[in-house]
C-alpha cells in the first residue's frame, strides 16, 4: 500500500473515532443537563409536594411504651408486673397508597378480630378522619389473633408492643394494689398513688415503612427517650396478707356478716404488714367485680369504734395524771344517770366500786364516763387529737378519710358519756391500729408506712424512713395499758383471743350502726336496733410487742359481740404471724 493510501486510511479512522467520542460526550452532557434540571425541579419546584408525599407515606413515628414499674412485697415476691403484649393498629394513609379502600380494611379486621359494635364505631370514627395516621384496632392481642390478622396481608397494619399489667397473687392484696387501666395509668390503690413513680417515660422513634406498612429501618435516634418506671417495694408481706384475708373471710362467712376489714401492723416501725377488706376482687379482672369490692376499707371507710376506743381514752387520762390505775370509781350497779343531762348509762353487767385498771378490763361504760368527767371536754379532746383521731395518717393510699372528732366546743351534754365508750366519733381501721401501735411501742405515734423502698434497675433510689410523729404517752403509761389489755384477754371480755403460745393483750368493741333508710321509715331513730359492727384489736406478745391486729365484722347475724365474731380471727392471725417470724414462745406460756 502506498504512503498516500495509508495516510488516507489513518485519517478516516481518526475521523470516526473523533465523531464517535463527540457523540458520547454530547450524550453525557445532555444526560447531565437533564439530571441537573430534574434535581432543580425536585429540590426547588416540587420540594414541598414531594416532601409531604414521602413523609406522609414512607416515614412515620412509632411510640415506645415504657415498662411500668414492678411492685413487690417486703420479701421480694412479685405483686404487680408488666408483660409485653402486641396490639393491632392501622395507618389509613398506607392503605390509600396501595389503592385499597380503608373502610374495606377495617371491615376485614372487624370480622377477624370479632370487634364489638362499640369497638367498630370507635375504629370507624378514627379511620374516617382524612389525615388519620394511627388508629387502634384492638389492644392486647393473643397469638391466634395476631396470626389471623397477618394472614389477611392487609396494607397499613402493624403491631405496636405494649405492656399488660399482671397481678401474680390474684386477689391477694388487690385492695392495697389497686389496678391500672389499658393505657397503663394507675386507677386505685398503690397503682394510683405511686403512678408517677411506676409509669416511666414513653418515647417515639422515626421509622421507614413500605407501602403495606412493614417497618424497613429506623430513621434516627429516639425523638424522646424511653425510661422504664421505677420499682416499688411495699411493707406488705404476701404470706401475712394471705393469712389475714383467709381469716377475715372465714369470720365474715361463719357469722353471716355483710363485710369485714382487717389490718396488721408492726408497732415498732409503723409498717403495714397486711390490710384487707372482704369481699375481695381480683386486680387482673377488676371490671368483673362490683366497685364496692375495690374499696380499701382500711383507709376509705370509717366506723364508730365502740369499746376498742376506751384504751385510747384511758391512755390520755393516765398520761394527763387525772387518774392512776388504782383510782376507784363507783360503777353504780350497772345503771347511772348523768347529773348534767339526766341520761342513763348502762353496763352489760352490774359492777360496784372498781379501780381504773378493772374498769378497762370489764369495759364499764359508767366507769369510763366518770373518768372522762374528771378530764373535762378540752383535756379529753386534746388527748384524743394527740393520738391522731380525726386526722388522716398520711399513708400514701388513695381515698384515706379523716374520721370524725368534733371540736370540744361543739360537743353536746351527751358527748361526755358517748365519746368515752366510742360513740359520736368515727375512725378508720388504720387509725385504730396506729393508735394502738403507739401504746404498744412505748408511747410514740408513728406515721404508717406501706412504701418501703424505690428502685431503678435494682439500684436503690429512695428509702422511705420510719417516721415518728410525736410522743403521745410515756413508757410507764404504755406498760400500764398493756397490762390492762393482757388482763382483758385473760380475765375479761377478750378470752377468745387467748393464745397457747403467746401473751396477747386486746380489747373488744361492739358498736351499733346508725339507722339506715328502712329503719328510719320504720320509726327508729339514731342507732339501729339490730345492726352492729363487732371488732377486736390486740397486741402480741405483751412482753415484746411484734404485731398489732384489728379485725372488724360488719352486720354479723349469729352474734354481734366483737369478742365472739372477731377475737378468734385475731388470735389465729397473731399465732400465724409470730410463728412465721419464729418468735419464741412467751415465758409465761412456758410456765403454764
Amino acid at each position: 500500500m502506498s504512503d498516500t493510501s495509508s495516510a488516507v486510511l489513518t485519517y478516516d479512522f481518526g475521523r470516526r473515532i473523533f465523531f464517535r467520542g463527540a457523540f458520547f460526550l454530547s450524550f453525557i452532557i445532555i444526560l447531565l443537563g437533564v439530571l441537573a434540571w430534574r434535581l432543580y425541579e425536585i429540590q426547588l419546584v416540587q420540594h414541598e409536594e414531594l416532601t409531604g408525599s414521602v413523609e406522609g407515606y414512607v416515614k412515620s413515628n412509632i411510640t415506645w411504651t415504657p415498662r411500668r414499674g414492678r411492685i413487690f412485697d417486703t420479701r421480694g415476691r412479685d405483686l404487680a408486673i408488666s408483660v409485653k403484649t402486641p396490639s393491632c393498629a392501622f395507618d389509613p394513609k398506607l392503605a390509600d397508597l396501595q389503592g385499597v379502600d380503608r373502610m374495606e380494611v377495617v371491615g376485614k379486621l372487624a370480622r377477624t378480630l370479632q370487634l364489638t359494635p362499640a369497638e367498630m364505631d370507635r375504629v370507624y370514627s378514627g379511620v374516617m378522619k382524612k389525615d388519620s395516621r394511627f388508629v387502634w384496632v384492638k389492644r392486647r392481642l393473643n397469638s391466634e389473633e395476631i396470626e389471623a390478622v397477618q394472614a389477611l396481608n392487609l396494607p397499613g397494619i402493624h403491631f405496636p408492643v405494649e405492656y399488660t399489667r399482671c397481678y401474680p397473687q390474684g386477689k391477694t392484696g388487690s385492695q392495697v394494689l389497686g389496678f391500672s387501666n389499658i393505657d397503663g395509668k394507675g386507677m386505685e390503690g398503690i397503682e394510683r398513688t405511686c403512678d408517677s413513680i411506676l409509669r416511666g417515660l414513653g418515647g417515639t422513634r422515626g421509622v421507614q415503612r413500605d407501602a403495606v406498612g412493614r417497618k424497613l429501618a429506623d430513621t434516627g435516634s429516639a425523638l424522646v427517650s424511653v425510661e422504664p418506671g421505677l420499682d416499688v417495694e411495699l411493707t406488705i408481706d404476701s404470706y401475712i396478707q394471705d393469712l389475714t384475708e383467709r381469716e377475715l373471710e372465714k369470720a365474715v362467712i361463719e357469722n353471716e356478716a355483710s363485710s369485714g376489714a382487717a389490718v396488721v401492723m408492726d408497732p415498732a416501725t409503723g409498717d403495714i404488714l397486711a390490710m384487707a377488706g372482704y369481699p375481695y376482687f381480683d386486680a387482673n379482672y377488676p371490671a368483673e367485680f362490683p366497685a364496692r369490692n375495690r374499696l380499701n376499707p382500711i383507709v376509705a371507710s370509717v366506723f364508730e369504734p365502740g369499746s376498742i376506743f376506751k384504751s385510747i381514752v384511758m391512755s390520755a387520762a393516765l398520761e394527763q395524771k387525772v387518774v392512776t390505775p388504782t383510782t376507784e370509781f363507783d360503777c353504780e350497779g350497772g345503771a347511772w344517770r348523768m347529773p348534767e343531762n339526766g341520761r342513763v348509762l348502762h353496763d352489760t353487767h352490774g359492777y360496784g366500786v372498781l379501780p381504773v385498771a378493772t374498769i378497762l378490763v370489764k369495759s364499764s361504760n359508767i366507769g369510763m364516763a366518770k373518768i372522762a368527767a374528771l378530764m373535762g371536754k378540752e383535756k379529753l379532746y386534746q388527748g384524743l387529737r394527740k393520738f391522731g383521731i380525726g386526722s388522716r395518717t398520711g399513708v400514701p393510699i388513695a381515698g384515706e378519710l379523716n374520721g370524725t372528732l368534733r371540736d370540744a366546743g361543739k360537743w353536746t351534754s351527751y358527748s361526755m358519756g358517748s365519746i368515752p365508750m366510742g360513740q359520736e366519733v368515727t375512725i378508720t381501721p388504720l387509725q385504730a391500729v396506729t393508735a394502738y401501735s403507739a401504746i404498744a411501742n412505748g408511747g410514740v405515734l408513728l406515721k404508717p408506712r406501706i412504701v418501703k423502698n424505690i428502685y431503678s434497675q435494682d439500684i436503690l433510689e429512695e428509702a422511705v424512713p420510719v417516721t415518728p410523729v410525736r410522743r403521745v404517752i410515756s413508757p410507764e403509761v404504755s406498760q400500764q395499758i398493756l397490762q390492762m389489755l393482757k388482763d382483758t384477754v385473760e380475765e375479761g371480755t377478750g378470752k377468745r383471743a387467748r393464745s397457747e403460745m403467746y401473751t396477747v393483750g386486746g380489747k373488744t368493741g361492739t358498736a351499733q350502726l346508725a339507722c339506715n333508710t328502712a329503719e328510719i321509715a320504720a320509726g327508729h331513730k339514731g342507732y339501729s336496733p339490730n345492726r352492729y359492727i363487732g371488732s377486736f384489736i390486740a397486741v402480741a406478745p405483751i412482753e415484746n410487742p411484734q404485731v398489732v391486729v384489728l379485725v372488724s365484722v360488719r352486720e354479723p347475724k349469729k352474734s354481734h359481740y366483737g369478742g365472739t365474731v372477731s377475737a378468734p380471727a385475731v388470735k389465729n392471725i397473731i399465732d400465724g404471724v409470730l410463728n412465721y417470724y419464729k418468735i419464741p414462745m412467751s415465758p409465761q406460756k412456758k410456765k403454764g
